[in-house]
């Protein structure tokens, strides 16, 4: 063998080991590769459950919130305003009522605030609440207010006012006796008049 073709040989066999080495490497560069990309599909997969798990806990949070906002708080002040209600404390049975969603909520606001007005002596408003009301005792409430109302109109002096307001309060107590009592006291005016 020449020098020029031993040359040449070892230009050869450096080439084959040159390409033989770096068939190997390309394999690793692919396999990196691919081990990359797995590796980025497995993190978006795990960040995608990451983010389901968050966003279902917020909606529970949410749900869990608005049930209370909606339901067990509104039920916790009607309740507490039928206590207040039976305790004699209107003032405080309203503001409760206010906060329900009860239907017959504003029923009940109504009544108490005929029951303030009519401790407040009161009795046009308390009249004006009464009226069509059918919670509780609201219908002798209704002639408790005439009455009483027919009660201030006598002591004042309106007589005929008086007996109009005792014969709207039916059969509560003695109106109807105040009732007659005002008509015989307008009739014996009536007659000094003449």
């Amino acid at each position: 063998m020449t020098q020029e073709e031993n040359a040449e040989r070892s230009d050869f066999e450096t080439v084959e080991t040159v390409n033989d080495e770096d068939a190997p490497c390309e394999k690793t560069n692919a396999d990196s590769q691919e081990e990359k990309t797995s590796v980025e599909a497995t993190k978006k997969r795990i960040w995608k459950k990451k983010t389901a798990v968050v966003l279902v806990c917020l909606v529970a949070v949410i749900a869990i919130g608005a049930l209370a906002a909606f339901v067990a708080v509104p039920a916790y002040e009607y309740s507490r305003g039928m206590d207040c209600l039976d305790q004699g404390d209107y003032q405080e049975a309203k503001e409760c009522f206010s906060r329900s969603n009860k239907d017959d909520s504003n029923d009940y606001i109504a009544y108490c605030a005929a029951m303030i007005a009519m401790s407040d002596n009161d009795y046009e408003t308390a009249l004006a609440n009464l009226v069509g009301l059918d919670v509780r005792d609201s219908a002798d409430r209704l002639k408790e207010a005439y009455y009483e109302k027919g009660q201030a109109l006598f002591e004042k002096g309106s007589l005929e006012d008086a007996k109009n307001a005792f014969i709207q309060s039916d059969d509560y107590q003695d109106a109807s006796s105040r009732a007659v009592l005002c008509q015989n006291a307008v009739d014996l005016l009536d007659a000094e008049n003449e």
